[in-house]
């Protein structure tokens, strides 16, 4: 009997070790499928870095971390503005969403030019759902919640729910052509 747990055990740890050996290792690494993507021949990793800050700034983000030496740029969230007027009569019924995006940008030395690396995710509120959700998955009628149950103990901005909607592709081609108009290049046409 020991000697077929002793198996059993055995077969689960290979299996184990062989399913940890086929996953490999998982990277965040960008690829064209997640971000969008400008090489830049004959230029520094610094000068093509500060002319991609400055672009961001230039429309209109704001630079929550900089990272230089591994060239990782992350904006913080900014509102999304839009000029739609079924959007401005949403907003003064209360039924268009609150929208956010922000900015991730990576730049990487290649050779004796760099690739830059662009996503702006655009993202949607979801606290109004998330605590409706929370509250019909309570499983009783009786108002149980604490005070901090509610969120009373945290601020406006820990409780708000963000969920990802898409990318927002026109600003990553705006910042592509303002990190090349910066660098003193013309940027190709897409």
């Amino acid at each position: 009997m020991r000697a077929m747990k002793r198996h059993l055990y055995r077969r689960w740890f290979l299996c184990v070790v062989a399913g940890f050996l086929a996953s490999g290792c998982a990277t965040n690494r960008p690829t064209t499928a997640n971000y969008s993507l400008r090489r830049i021949d004959n230029s520094s990793h610094q000068q093509v870095l500060d002319a991609t800050v400055a672009a961001l700034v230039e429309n209109g983000f704001q630079i929550d971390r900089l990272n230089r030496e591994e060239g990782v740029v992350t904006t913080l969230p900014a509102p999304v503005r839009s000029n739609d007027r079924a959007s401005q009569r949403g907003r003064r019924l209360s039924a268009a969403p609150e929208l956010r995006r922000i900015g991730h940008v990576l730049v990487e030395q290649e050779g004796t030019g760099c690739s830059v690396y662009c996503k702006i995710v655009v993202q949607q509120s979801m606290t109004a759902i998330h605590r409706m959700m929370a509250h019909d998955q309570g499983g009783g009628d009786l108002p149980t919640d604490t005070a901090i149950d509610r969120g009373a103990a945290a601020t406006r901005e820990q409780n708000m729910v963000w969920e990802p909607v898409r990318r927002d592709r026109v600003a990553e081609r705006q910042i592509h052509a303002a990190t090349m108009e910066r660098l003193g290049r013309a940027a190709p046409s897409p």
